[in-house]
């Protein structure tokens, strides 16, 4: 066996190991199939409220940016909306500019069970299906937070 895993039982213990974890992840997200994607680009960044001047900064590069493929930025935050921090809206309303953006939030679900596995891996998955789930374009980009695109011809 080749990869991560010696063998096939070792696998099979990991897999054993996790399995409590992917049936509490199961179908906390979905989405349809696409029957008609619009052209163009769907931006998805996976946002941390706990830092909320990472997603401005992030809104503030690719507003400067020259993406005429852009259709919209959709920041998709760790938390439900009554949990965010007070005057980010505003602040991402100014950053914005003419970029259209939406904004996701977590269900209160979705929060505690992110919350209680504690696994960046389950933040990243969960904010990029949100996301995903939304976008109405052909393409999306799915934006790590920390990778901010600082090249104007993105």
């Amino acid at each position: 066996m080749r990869g991560k895993y010696p063998n096939w039982f070792v696998f099979q213990a990991a897999r054993l190991r996790r399995a409590p974890m992917v049936a509490r992840l199961r179908n906390l997200v979905e989405w349809q199939p696409m029957t008609s994607p619009e052209e163009g680009l769907t931006v998805v960044i996976g946002c941390m409220a706990a830092l909320p001047d990472v997603a401005v900064m992030n809104l503030n590069l690719i507003r400067r940016m020259a993406t005429p493929s852009l259709k919209e930025v959709v920041l998709v935050f760790d938390r439900p909306e009554n949990q965010m921090p007070e005057g980010l809206m505003a602040r991402i309303e100014e950053a914005k500019s003419d970029v259209p953006v939406t904004v996701l939030n977590y269900t209160e679900h979705q929060y505690e069970v992110a919350r209680s596995i504690q696994w960046g891996w389950v933040y990243a998955w969960m904010s990029w299906s949100k996301g995903i789930a939304h976008s109405k374009t052909r393409h999306v980009l799915l934006h790590d937070l920390d990778a901010m695109p600082v090249k104007p011809d993105f």
